[in-house]
């Protein structure tokens, strides 16, 4: 018979009674949630980030004590969101607007999560400030796809944030894209309520840029593509002089010189310094229509500027007017 050794017997019993007897853990107290509760109590004035985590670990040890600790977990839960959203702020302070946006968003999701619908509401709109702000620094140095995207992201939290719209309207028009300033415009003017000055000032540079981009296709003799462009800019006002005389050119160009007539004497009514480039134009459709009376009396009011010669050239020479 071969006989197993006593060390061996030793160790083989003391495998057996691991296997069969239970590992004990330690339960969590309501002892243990305070100690939690309290650890990150001390962290709020000197360790924000350290206190979000404190407070959270709180919370872990709450749910595993059950119905006991139920009022820790409340306070802990109403502690969470305030400290991300002050964390935030303290980014912003420091001139971190990237690290801002990361903590607001942060701070969203916990609000959101702790149900603290207020704070969610005002750290969204913080938030959206901050994505216009890194934006518009991206405008300021021409990296207009990174300050796009986050006009984008602050319209997506605050659909109904004006300066972000604006920021658009800039890009949009350093990209020579009038269909995305057109349609951006159109919800400046969806959000206007009258009172809205900032609006009302955008809709006057969103305007300006629609009549430069009809000058410069004039410039390239493309006249229905300046119409075009100067009929978007009529639907941000009407009280462009420049917008009309435009149109007015491009109107002769296309031989439409009932419409140009019309657009030049809009012109001239609005039209408060320099009216001779106006009327050489007027005259100009009146003799289109071969109406002589009214092309001279227009050709005559042409007392100065690069027009001045032209002028008189049509009335002694081509008119002959009396």
């Amino acid at each position: 018979m071969i006989k197993t050794p006593k060390l061996l017997l030793t160790i083989l019993a003391g495998a057996l009674m691991s296997m069969t007897i239970p590992v004990v853990t330690q339960a969590q107290t309501i002892d243990d949630a305070g100690t939690a509760f309290n650890n990150a109590v001390q962290l709020i004035d000197t360790d924000v980030t350290g206190a979000i985590k404190a407070f959270e670990t709180c919370i872990e040890v709450c749910d595993k004590v059950g119905d006991e600790a139920n009022d820790l977990k409340a306070q802990s839960m109403a502690q969470v969101p305030a400290l991300y959203y002050k964390n935030t702020i303290a980014l912003y302070s420091a001139k971190d607007l990237s690290g801002a946006v990361k903590a607001g968003l942060a701070t969203i999701e916990a609000a959101k999560k702790y149900n603290d619908m207020d704070l969610a509401a005002k750290a969204t709109d913080v938030t959206a400030q901050f994505y216009f702000a890194v934006g518009n620094d991206f405008l300021k140095t021409k990296d207009l796809t990174s300050a796009l995207d986050n006009f984008n992201a602050a319209l997506e939290l605050d659909p109904s944030q004006t300066k972000a719209l604006l920021g658009l309207t800039l890009v949009y028009k350093e990209q020579d894209d009038f269909d995305n300033l057109g349609a951006t415009a159109e919800k400046l003017i969806a959000l206007n309520n009258n009172d809205d000055k900032f609006v009302q000032k955008s809709m006057g540079v969103i305007q300006k840029e629609f009549v430069i981009a009809g000058a410069k296709a004039l410039q390239a003799s493309q006249a229905e593509k300046a119409i075009g462009l100067l009929d978007k800019a009529f639907t941000y006002g009407d009280n462009s002089a420049d917008a009309n005389y435009y149109y007015t050119i491009a109107a002769n160009m296309l031989k439409n010189y009932d419409k140009a007539i019309e657009m030049a004497n809009k012109a001239i009514e609005l039209e408060q310094k320099d009216k001779n480039k106006i009327y050489f134009e007027l005259g100009k459709a009146y003799e289109g229509k071969a109406d002589a009376d009214n092309a001279c009396i227009a050709y005559k009011k042409v007392a100065a500027g690069p027009n001045a010669a032209a002028a008189k050239y049509q009335i002694e020479q081509v008119l002959k007017c009396k």
